[in-house]
C-alpha cells in the first residue's frame, strides 16, 4: 500500500467486496470482517451460508467459530440491531448514558448540562406531513422536487428539502415500483502502485484562497503515485483549459516527462474536448475518479 497501513481499511474493503461481488446486495452486506447473510426462509438462509462458505474457502478465508452467529431473528450489526421490524439503536449502545450518575451541586449540574443538546420532538408531525403529502392516494408517490413543493406552500422547519429527499428515497413503494435511472454504484478500486516514478500521476487545485497581489488564488496540485512527490504551482481559479495545459508542460511534463496515467476528477478543464485530445496526443490516458 503506497501509504502504508493507513489505506488497510479501505484496500481490505475493496477486497471482501470483490470477492462477495456476485452476492452483494443479493444476500449479503460486508463491511471490513463483518459478513451479515440475510434471507427470509430457513432454507434460502442455509442457501446463502453454503454459498459464502464455499467462496471463502476457494479464497483461503476462514470465519472464526466463536465469532459466528447463525439462524437469528435479530442480529446487532455496526452499532445497530437488525431484524424483520427494521433497524434500531443497540440498546448496549445507550446504556451508559442511562447509568449517568445524577448532578449533587449546582457546579456539576453546569458540566453536564453544557454537553447535552435537547431538541424538541417534532418528528411525529414531520413524519405525518411526509406522509400526508407523499403516501397518500392524492399525493400519488410523487419525487422530491413536487413532494417539497405541495409541503412548502403551507409548512417550514430547517433542512425541510433534505428532510423531504430523504423520506421520498427511502420509501418502499416507489422503489418497488419505479424503475431506477442511474447505474449500479461501482465497487471501491484502490489505485495500483507504479513501478516507475512518473508514470501516473494525480491532478487537483486547492481553490478558495485569499487571493495574492499578483492574482493567484488557486494552487495546482500534482502528485507522484509512486514517490509521492508533489508539485504545487501557483495559478488562478479562473485559468483556462489552454492556461493549465501550459502549467503542465512548463512545470511538470519539462521537469519529469510525459506520464502514462493522469488521475483526476471531473473537472470541465478535465472533460473538455482540448484537455482530452491534448491527452490523447501525448499518449497519457486519462483516469477520472468518478
Amino acid at each position: 500500500m503506497s501509504f502504508g497501513l493507513t489505506n488497510a481499511p479501505a484496500t481490505f474493503q475493496a477486497e471482501m467486496n470483490h470477492i462477495l461481488c456476485l452476492l452483494l446486495d443479493e444476500c449479503v452486506v460486508v463491511y471490513l470482517g463483518d459478513i451479515l447473510i440475510y434471507a427470509k426462509t430457513m432454507d434460502e438462509h442455509i442457501r446463502h451460508l453454503q454459498q459464502v462458505f464455499e467462496i471463502l474457502w476457494k479464497e483461503q478465508l476462514y470465519a472464526k467459530l466463536s465469532k459466528s452467529e447463525f439462524a437469528l431473528n435479530q442480529v446487532p450489526f455496526l452499532g445497530h440491531v437488525v431484524s424483520a421490524h427494521g433497524v434500531h439503536v443497540d440498546p448496549k449502545k445507550i446504556e451508559a448514558a442511562k447509568q449517568w450518575k445524577q448532578p449533587d451541586n449546582v457546579k456539576e449540574l453546569q458540566t453536564r448540562l453544557c454537553k447535552l443538546l435537547w431538541v424538541p420532538n417534532y418528528a411525529p408531525l414531520k413524519q405525518l406531513l411526509l406522509e400526508e403529502y407523499h403516501d397518500t392516494t392524492l399525493a400519488g408517490h410523487f419525487g422530491s422536487n413536487k413532494t417539497l413543493t405541495g409541503i412548502a406552500k403551507y409548512y417550514y422547519w430547517p433542512n425541510m428539502a433534505t428532510h423531504v429527499q430523504e423520506f421520498v428515497t427511502s420509501c418502499d413503494t416507489c422503489q418497488r415500483m419505479k424503475s431506477s435511472k442511474q447505474k449500479k454504484r461501482g465497487l471501491l478500486q484502490p489505485v495500483p502502485v507504479p513501478e516507475q516514478p512518473w508514470h501516473t500521476v494525480s491532478m487537483d487545485f486547492i481553490t478558495r484562497l485569499q487571493r495574492m497581489a499578483v492574482g493567484h488564488d488557486a494552487i495546482m496540485v500534482v502528485i507522484d503515485k509512486s514517490s509521492k512527490m508533489g508539485n504545487f504551482i501557483a495559478t488562478h481559479a479562473n485559468a483556462t483549459t489552454e492556461e493549465i495545459a501550459q502549467l503542465f508542460f512548463h512545470r511538470v511534463a519539462y521537469l519529469h516527462g510525459i506520464p502514462r496515467t493522469l488521475i483526476s476528477d471531473r473537472d470541465p478543464k478535465f472533460t473538455s474536448k482540448f484537455w482530452k485530445e491534448l491527452m490523447r496526443l501525448l499518449g497519457t490516458r486519462l483516469a477520472m475518479s468518478s
